[in-house]
């Protein structure tokens, strides 16, 4: 971005500075006041050539009025006059103000040469003893300076301290800078120093993963890139020694039924964790607020627990890992708000919609499918999916036609259905041509041809209602995907007919394909209530957790690379989030059959 300018009231301080003491009249023609007259308006050229003037005419100050001719050349873009200007001038004669503003000056000439060391030589003085006039300067400077010396991480945190200064049209070109300077850092970069920032540092909310207001979504939380290459066998893999576990969820709360399944299935797995000598597990109660799980970890950790699972809730793990050190290594069962990272020896992981709604584009875009439309529920997981959806589809090359959401209580969803398929498009044609010949038109409304497929968010009562529905409109010969929410997590082939044909991803365990070593079958544990019904992925959840938490130093160490569970394949990324790719099933005559990747 071009030079911070230093205002017109701060520079006409700055040049009226010790006039008391200076005469008014250099010369018969030019005068201080005249100088910075030309200045405030704009007339650079003229402003620097009344300093000039000036700065001949007095031995005193003449250092003092070749920095303002200097800082006149500078607004005018002319780098020779400017470097011509502050030639032999006498920095010790100077006042701090003055001095500080010829170092800025100098620092430019610098950095206009391509000489990043020097002008960081002359960028040093604590901040905090420069004008607030000059500090936008001082800021955007470091920021060149730093990031032609390929320091791109100080870079950026210098443009967010200077973004704090700026008016809001200003700020545009600075935030431009910004991003693209973190943009040249690694995943691993950005994982560093963001957790290296202090609490309420400026640059956090500039961090990859943190763009959007309170904390960014869970989807904002993750990287881009899926796990790679063969999938690694867990149980060929040595955990780390481990001799006792704090399982650290809720008792009580809205939460403690779900927590009570990821439970069980943490259960479920260390009974079949086939190791000589297992470790203990205590249940730790983690209260319903931030603080109480903070504190049930502290005590934990100094019962003599080596190792965290947990905790649940999205607050309570951005609060516990906005803390410096967690003590231990933790495996948190949520993710934390998107501006903050799992400490170094940590991992998070969670069950979430926006994933199961990317991998429906990843999977779409794999079939060739090119114009799609969307149709979710107005709620909170409908519009976080179909988010998450069309942005990843976007971004493989796809396009969304036409978006509709329903009501979730209603019966009827017509209208939105009709808006999906484009029908209603089609309705307003008719009707336009009707009015316009003036006699009726006999014309059947029809759904768009140029869509060819569409991506489902709905729980399975209204998936229920609206695939018939859809079907209706000869929707059926597209291919339709869903997340998981469409299946009720056991089989009831009687009313899932009606969703015959739809395709949807969902954890492997829950169709008993869940393979790999370690995983108790979902068959195997069928006398656990909590392992029925829609209860049974957050089941598979508590086994993957388990068999995951000895094993948090080698999947930091090997990022990306995928390992079989029972929630789908699995893999580290570089933000220390766990991602997840589940396995997808088709109805068939209302039984899910599991398709292949």
């Amino acid at each position: 971005m071009t030079g911070i300018k230093l205002s017109l009231v701060g520079f006409t301080l700055l040049t009226l500075a010790a006039c008391e003491t200076m005469p008014q009249l250099i010369g018969p023609k030019v005068t201080e006041a005249e100088a910075a007259a030309f200045y405030q308006r704009g007339n650079f050229r003229e402003a620097a050539s009344a300093y000039t003037k000036l700065a001949r005419g007095s031995r005193e100050a003449r250092p003092r009025y070749q920095v303002l001719s200097a800082q006149a050349w500078r607004e005018e873009g002319d780098y020779t006059q400017m470097k011509t200007a502050l030639k032999d001038v006498q920095r010790r004669t100077l006042d701090r103000e003055n001095a500080l503003l010829l170092d800025l000056l100098e620092a430019e000439l610098a950095l206009n040469a391509g000489d990043a060391q020097t002008a960081l030589s002359l960028l040093v003085v604590d901040v905090k003893t420069v004008s607030g006039e000059l500090q936008p300067r001082f800021y955007e400077l470091r920021a060149r300076a730093l990031a032609l010396n390929n320091d791109f991480a100080d870079a950026a945190r210098e443009r967010a301290l200077l973004n704090e200064l700026l008016e809001p049209l200003e700020r545009v070109a600075n935030e431009h800078e910004l991003k693209t300077l973190l943009a040249q850092l690694s995943p691993e970069s950005q994982r560093e120093l963001q957790r290296a920032l202090g609490k309420g540092d400026p640059l956090l909310k500039w961090i990859s993963g943190a763009r959007t207001s309170e904390g960014g979504s869970f989807a904002d939380a993750l990287s881009d890139t899926y796990a790679t290459g063969d999938v690694a066998d867990l149980s060929q893999i040595e955990p780390a020694a481990i001799r006792k576990i704090a399982l650290v969820l809720p008792s009580s709360g809205p939460l403690a039924p779900a927590a009570k399944a990821v439970m069980d299935g943490v259960m479920a797995a260390y009974f079949s964790d086939s190791r000589a000598s297992r470790p203990e597990i205590v249940l730790v109660d983690s209260g319903t607020t931030p603080e109480s799980a903070a504190a049930a970890v502290e005590s934990a950790v100094q019962a003599g627990a080596d190792r965290i699972l947990g905790p649940f809730q999205r607050d309570q793990v951005t609060y516990l890992f906005a803390q410096a050190s967690l003590g231990v290594p933790t495996l948190a069962l949520n993710f934390a708000d998107a501006n903050v990272l799992p400490p170094k020896g940590s991992l998070q992981m969670a069950l979430l919609p926006e994933e199961e709604a990317a991998a429906a584009a990843v999977r779409m875009h794999a079939l060739g499918l090119q114009r799609v439309t969307i149709l979710a529920s107005d709620d909170d997981f409908g519009k976080r999916a179909a988010g998450a959806f069309e942005a990843k589809f976007a971004a493989l090359g796809g396009s969304v036609g036409e978006r509709a959401f329903f009501p979730p209580a209603a019966t009827d969803q017509a209208s939105a259905i009709r808006t999906a398929l484009g029908v209603s498009e089609s309705q307003a044609r008719i009707a336009m041509v009707r009015s316009i010949v003036g006699i009726p038109v006999s014309a059947q409304a029809s759904r768009r041809y140029d869509l060819d497929g569409l991506f489902l968010a709905a729980r399975p009562a209204q998936a229920r209602m609206l695939v018939p529905q859809l079907k209706l409109y000869d929707a059926d010969d597209w291919p339709m995907l869903a997340t998981s929410h469409i299946y009720a997590g056991s089989p009831s082939p009687s009313i899932d007919r009606d969703i015959d044909g739809v395709e949807f991803c969902d954890a492997p365990w829950i169709f008993n394909a869940a393979n790999s070593a370690g995983i108790p079958q979902r068959s195997s544990v069928s006398g656990l209530a909590s392992s029925s019904g829609a209860g049974g992925r957050l089941f598979a959840y508590g086994i993957d957790a388990y068999r995951l938490l000895g094993h948090i130093e080698w999947l930091e160490a090997h990022p990306e690379q995928a390992i079989g569970g029972a929630i789908g394949r699995l893999s580290a990324d570089s933000r220390g989030s766990i991602r997840r790719e589940p396995s997808w099933a088709k109805m068939v005559d209302g039984s899910p059959v599991v398709q292949n990747p």
